[in-house]
């Protein structure tokens, strides 16, 4: 992790200072970074003794696999090259002062700051951040120390050309931090341009004829991205049907672009730097890239990358968020979107959080995957749903708080409810969606919901249109119908659907969203 052109002109001792606190942050973020959320909470009290030189009893405590060596042992010793490697972090800790980790949360959460190096939280580099009133709201990314940080060894680790891969559970912001910092926030100085994102729509592309006719030659053999090739208009692409990273970047010289190559030809370029030429069977390579990848950890589907191929990234495991940083990621989505509304109604927004958040981790905590329920997995973009159905809603459509309560168990229930496969799962979260309503809007169910089942939409209204609960029911029938009977005549085969009311309430729901 180099130290930047301030710090470089520091005298000697806060220079020393800074040297010593950017060890310690490399040092978590090198051994620290690839463990999950169990593996955290090890490693944590660990790096916190090591840190402070409580070494001893280390083997006992944590389950290690060896002990420390003593200081004769050599690489020729019995053990190889591992004692050098702890007698050279020994050393290192002898001759480096402690850091001074908070004693709150976890050595992860923190980073030196300042001239006197003072661990901060990372939230510390968040700073003033609002919300554009004509923004769309499936576009508002609120930053959380755990996306500041993952930007933050993102713009060092490509700075620094390494290649980068991020890895966790689906819904954790790993590819909307690298679209957000790659297009948005990259440095400058780096000269990188990248107009839009695209799905590669066939994953057996074969790069011979796709990368050389894509990229400028720079050499007879050697293949780069230069002004040709930005010019046309440089564009990451996703190769995710291999589980395999994605983005890819290249560079030659000062200019940044795009290359795209096969998935199943990444792990050749890691190893050979390039690829044979069909036609004359030359050897041709592609220099001057830096590959950024997110993928999910193996399982459910998902195949194992080999180590052979994940020995060549920086990786980093990208950890399910906090409760804390999703409140304040949908509490300030909320408090932008109900500030339009009146104050009874925008009141409601920290209970709308809460209470989804509730919903959320109940339902994630009882209705686990099995084999004939395998898609009962729920995760951060759920809870965004719901959050998005709501501000679908005008000031027409929300004129009390009872308004905005049923709008919520309306959004719950198509989000979550749907998922649901038979009526006991159905009957259990009705009662949870019930006992939430009772605990956070301190409402009673059916004090407030007085048709059931709850139906929204937005088309019973022709001339002005709006997300409003639609409680006749019967009308939202025949306005369907006369739908239905509009398709029937124009189309060449006709549907014959039956709407009952189940029907008539998923229609709704599909058409709404």
């Amino acid at each position: 992790m180099p130290l930047s052109a301030d710090s470089k002109d520091l005298p000697a001792k806060e220079k020393e200072s800074k040297l010593e606190a950017l060890y310690w942050l490399s040092l978590i973020w090198s051994f620290g970074c690839v463990t999950d959320a169990e593996g955290r909470k090890v490693m944590d009290p660990f790096l916190r003794k090591v840190s402070s030189g409580q070494t001893h009893g280390l083997k006992e405590e944590f389950q290690l696999l060896c002990d420390e060596p003593p200081v004769r042992m050599t690489a020729t010793a019995r053990g190889g090259w591992l004692p050098l490697l702890w007698l050279l972090v020994l050393f290192l800790l002898v001759l480096l002062s402690p850091p001074t980790f908070p004693d709150e949360g976890s050595v992860f959460d923190y980073f030196p700051l300042g001239p006197a190096n003072k661990w901060e939280n990372w939230t510390k580099k968040i700073g003033n951040f609002d919300i554009p009133k004509d923004a769309q709201v499936h576009n508002i990314i609120v930053p959380t120390g755990d996306t500041t940080r993952n930007a933050f060894f993102l713009q060092t680790l490509v700075k620094g050309q390494y290649h980068t891969l991020f890895s966790g559970p689906t819904g954790t912001g790993k590819t909307v931090v690298i679209q957000q910092e790659l297009l948005k926030k990259f440095d400058p100085e780096c000269g990188l341009k990248l107009p839009r994102l695209v799905e590669v729509a066939s994953p057996m592309m074969t790069p011979t004829y796709h990368v050389p006719g894509e990229v400028y030659g720079r050499d007879f053999d050697k293949f780069g991205c230069g002004k040709i090739f930005l010019e046309k208009g440089a564009s990451p692409m996703m190769t995710p049907s291999y589980h395999v990273p994605g983005e890819v970047y290249g560079r030659d010289f000062d200019k940044f672009g795009l290359v795209f190559v096969d998935a199943p030809a990444l792990p050749q370029w890691m190893d050979t730097g390039g690829w044979y030429e069909r036609k004359t069977s030359e050897f041709r390579s592609l220099v001057d890239l830096n590959f950024i990848g997110a993928m999910g950890p193996p399982g459910a589907g998902r195949p194992q990358v080999t180590a052979r191929y994940l020995r060549h990234f920086n990786y980093i495991f990208v950890l399910p968020y906090e409760e804390g940083s999703m409140v304040r990621i949908f509490q300030t989505v909320m408090t932008w979107f109900l500030n339009k509304f009146p104050n009874q109604v925008s009141a409601i927004g920290p209970s709308i959080v809460t209470g989804t958040i509730a919903i959320y981790n109940s339902i994630s905590a009882e209705m686990l995957p099995t084999p004939s329920k395998s898609h009962y997995t729920f995760n951060l973009r759920d809870l965004s749903k719901v959050h998005q159905g709501i501000c679908l809603c005008t000031r027409e459509s929300l004129f009390s708080p009872d308004d905005i309560v049923k709008c919520w168990a309306h959004e719950c229930q198509r989000v979550f409810q749907d998922r649901l496969i038979n009526a006991e799962d159905h009957a259990w979260f009705d009662q949870t969606l019930k006992k939430t309503m009772e605990e956070n809007f301190n409402k009673q169910w059916k004090l407030v919901v007085k048709k059931e089942p709850l139906i929204f939409g937005d088309f019973v209204e022709g001339k002005t249109p709006f997300y409003q609960e639609m409680q006749d029911h019967d009308k939202v029938k025949d306005v369907l119908q006369s739908y239905l009977m509009d398709y029937n005549q124009t189309a060449k085969r006709g549907m014959e659907l039956v709407l009952f009311l189940s029907a008539v309430q998923h229609v709704c729901r599909i058409a709404s969203h």
